[in-house]
């Protein structure tokens, strides 16, 4: 997993996303890639920051995968308190959350079947 650090060149439109671990101890910080393996109680989560200055923009979130394997997952914007069940996404379209601040924290969550 690589450590992301604010990139310090970026000062206007801009857009990246973090995985922020601060329970990670002396590894802490925010991350570009968090792979795990699902949880063996039955739900897994994901938590990610969307970091824009263009408040009110529209951003588009896609999975690169098939629908199957997010069969039983929901993206949570819990910024705006507000689900998303992947099952009935459109894939090739994605789903579009509003940047209402300039980070966005979201949340992927899946129950596994």
């Amino acid at each position: 997993m690589a450590y992301f650090p604010k990139p310090d060149f970026v000062t206007s439109n801009f857009l990246y996303v973090t995985i922020p671990h601060p329970d990670w101890g002396a590894k802490a910080g925010d991350y570009v890639s968090d792979y795990r393996t699902p949880s063996a109680t039955g739900v897994s989560a994901w938590s990610f920051v969307i970091h824009s200055d263009l408040v009110g923009a529209t951003v588009r979130i896609r999975m690169q995968t098939d629908k199957q394997t997010f069969a039983n997952c929901v993206l949570n914007d819990v910024s705006a308190n507000r689900g998303y069940p992947l099952s009935m996404a459109d894939f090739f379209a994605g789903v579009s959350v509003t940047m209402d601040s300039t980070d966005k924290s979201m949340q992927l969550v899946c129950k596994n079947s």
